[in-house]
């Protein structure tokens, strides 16, 4: 005969098991700030970081449970409005109706910019969730589509009259995030001096305009400056610019900037 005993502990165990599955079908998020936990930066996160979302209540009234995990990084480039230069790492649970869902995107405004991250495995918004794909990727697919655009530099004449040889390459991105004075995207001028004069002028003619949301510039270059063989950004209302340099031939392809990155992203996550 069973006894109550027996009854009452197969009880317990089943409601454990019943609490175990609920929680499981939650998803669950690393969750901290760089603010105040300066570890939340870190590339490996501590588990005390580890959290079940839950729910929370949806702008609709009705309490929904949190469908993905995201990480933003936020960065001040340079002082402003009394911010010092910073980048702050925010990782936490969300919910996201928008064409966003399950990937990045970046927003950038006069001395700032934010990258948004988002996910739906749970603990995704560790360091290097998505990071070893992007590095594979780099290596199998772009190394030979980029070799047709290599060429040699030669010479230019410097500013002090000289002609000198080129010493670096030369990678520059434009992006355009979002639609500037009613326009999908910002018109810039578009022109070389060293072909067409009236690149030179204080107002070039509107012939050398065009409309333009995301650009690569590949090139030779001289840079004496502290961004040698580096990347730096500029962003301001509505764009960003990122300009990277590098003193080897041909390293300003896709695969030579980035693949070193990825590799080291793939060590870190294996």
């Amino acid at each position: 005969m069973v006894s109550l005993q027996s009854i009452a502990i197969a009880s317990i165990v089943f409601l454990i098991v019943l609490v175990q599955q609920a929680s499981a079908a939650q998803l669950s998020c690393y969750i901290c700030t760089s603010y105040n936990e300066t570890r939340c930066k870190d590339d490996v996160l501590p588990d005390e970081f580890k959290k079940n979302c839950g729910t929370f209540k949806h702008p609709d009234g009705q309490y929904r449970e949190y469908s993905i995990c995201r990480k933003i990084v936020q960065t001040i480039e340079f002082a402003v409005n009394g911010l010092e230069p910073e980048t702050r790492v925010i990782r936490s649970c969300g919910w996201d109706n928008s064409t966003y869902q399950g990937r990045c995107y970046q927003r950038a405004g006069f001395g700032g910019r934010q990258e948004v991250c988002g996910c739906f495995d749970n603990y995704c918004n560790g360091a290097n969730s998505h990071s070893l794909v992007f590095g594979v990727t780099i290596l199998s697919v772009v190394l030979a589509y980029f070799a047709q655009f290599k060429k040699n530099c030669g010479t230019f004449k410097h500013p002090d009259g000289q002609y000198r040889e080129y010493s670096i390459c030369r990678k520059i991105v434009q992006t355009i995030e979002f639609a500037v004075n009613g326009r999908h995207a910002i018109r810039c001028y578009e022109c070389n001096s060293h072909n067409d004069s009236r690149c030179a002028e204080a107002i070039p003619p509107e012939a050398l305009s065009i409309d333009c949301d995301s650009r690569v510039i590949r090139g030779c270059g001289y840079d004496d400056s502290s961004y040698k063989n580096r990347c730096y950004q500029r962003s301001g209302f509505g764009g960003r610019q990122e300009v990277c340099a590098c003193d080897t031939d041909n390293c300003n392809s896709a695969t030579s900037m980035s693949l070193g990155f990825g590799l080291i992203i793939a060590s870190v996550a294996i």
